[in-house]
Formats: structure tokens, C-alpha cells, sequence
């Protein structure tokens, strides 16, 4: 990316910024019938169909599988990568980071070893960089509904798209390795 033309980089991300994005119209209080229209009172409409949950008090306790995967799980290469990016949907939201899936592939086009490296550094250090935990909740409308009422939008959550792609990669490694040791079936 040092050598990279920084206006093709730029056009990129502007290419990748989804143009379905709307602003949410003023929300009707269905109680007071109040309307309201700044972000913070549209905020406090969602908060009170989306509160968070309590937290649980009990944590099952799970038992070790006598299988172990250790020894089948393999590091993860730049075709790995690939396969992953061609099964990606290229047009989908970015997380927090604001890294588009076709930034993504372009950068490891142009560096194959890059991202191969990154990842395999967190699963050799057991970190998982606490800026691919973070998510941010989006509103999206849920067709047919008024859009003044704040029941008519659903959450979704967005994580940054190297932490969902990594998760893609090793989810198949996993599974591959399950089958491999017989700890599941592969039918």
C-alpha cells in the first residue's frame, strides 16, 4: 500500500460506501404520540425496543471434547484467503474499521502474504485485536412498516470485515479438522 496510488485507494473505499444508507425519519412515540426528530431522542425510541439484556449470572461449565485438533489445524494461506474473499459479498457494510470486502481483496492482491501473516500472528499469540470485537448496531427498515414508529426497524450489528473474514477461515480449518479426527460427520 506504500506504493499505491492514493487516489485509486480512495476511489476504492468512496466505491465501497454502501448507497442504500438513509437517514431514519422522525420517530413517532407510540405512547405519546410525540414525534420525535433528534438523533438522541430517535436513540432513546430504539433504546426502548432494543435494552440490553441483564446479565446472566450462571455460565454453563463445558466439558472438554477427548478429541483434540491441535495437531490437524494448519496455518492459514493465502489461497485459504482467497477462497474466502470469492465467497464474500463484496458490496456488504463494513464494520467499524470501514474496511469494504473490496479493499480487502485488493490489498491482498497486491500483498498475497499480508494478511496470511496477520492472521496467522493472532492465532500463534492467541490475540484477537479488540478492535475486531467492537460492533456497531445500524437500524435497517423492515419492509411494509410505517417508517415513523421505531418497532418498524430491525438491529443488525457490524463487525469489521478482516475480523468476519479470519472467523470464515478458521471456521472451515475447524470443520475440516473435525471431520479429519471423526469428531464430526462429514455427511
Amino acid at each position: 500500500l506504500q506504493n499505491a496510488d492514493t487516489s485509486l485507494v480512495w476511489k476504492i473505499i468512496s466505491a465501497a460506501e454502501p448507497i442504500h444508507t438513509k437517514a431514519v425519519p422522525p420517530l413517532r412515540d407510540p405512547i405519546t404520540n410525540q414525534l420525535h426528530s433528534t438523533f438522541e431522542e430517535k436513540c432513546q425510541q430504539f433504546w426502548t425496543l432494543f435494552p440490553t439484556p441483564p446479565p446472566s449470572t450462571t455460565i454453563p461449565t463445558l466439558r472438554p471434547h477427548p478429541t483434540t485438533l491441535t495437531r490437524t489445524l494448519r496455518p492459514i494461506t493465502s489461497l485459504d484467503i482467497q477462497r474466502a474473499l470469492s465467497s464474500c459479498n463484496m458490496q456488504s457494510a463494513p464494520g467499524s474499521d470501514g474496511w469494504p470486502y473490496l479493499l480487502i481483496h485488493q490489498l491482498h492482491q497486491a500483498l498475497p502474504s499480508l494478511l496470511g501473516s496477520l492472521f496467522n500472528a493472532s492465532i500463534r499469540l492467541g490475540h484477537h485485536p479488540s478492535t475486531w470485537k467492537h460492533a456497531v448496531c445500524v437500524v435497517v427498515p423492515k419492509p411494509g412498516r410505517k417508517p415513523a414508529l421505531a418497532k418498524s426497524y430491525r438491529p443488525i450489528s457490524l463487525l469489521p470485515n478482516l475480523s468476519k473474514l479470519m472467523e470464515k477461515i478458521i471456521a472451515s480449518h475447524l470443520s475440516d479438522a473435525a471431520i479429519k479426527v471423526q469428531a464430526i460427520s462429514n455427511a
